[in-house]
């Protein structure tokens, strides 16, 4: 299992801005892969799905 963590804001405040680099990375990664990122209860954003047959979590 791979596990893939960025830190980021997910506030629209912090779009596009270098403090938010590694939370546009895991959404892009997630996004060309097919696998949707969800809220959890500790207010952070994470995934699982497969990339080249290996199953990956993001967070």
């Amino acid at each position: 299992m791979r596990i893939i963590i960025g830190l980021g804001n997910p506030e629209p405040e912090y779009s596009k801005t270098r403090h938010n680099m590694g939370f546009d990375t895991i959404n892009l990664v997630a996004q060309k892969n097919g696998i949707e990122l969800t809220r959890s209860k500790c207010q952070s954003i994470f995934g699982t799905g497969m990339i080249q047959r290996r199953k990956s979590r993001f967070s």
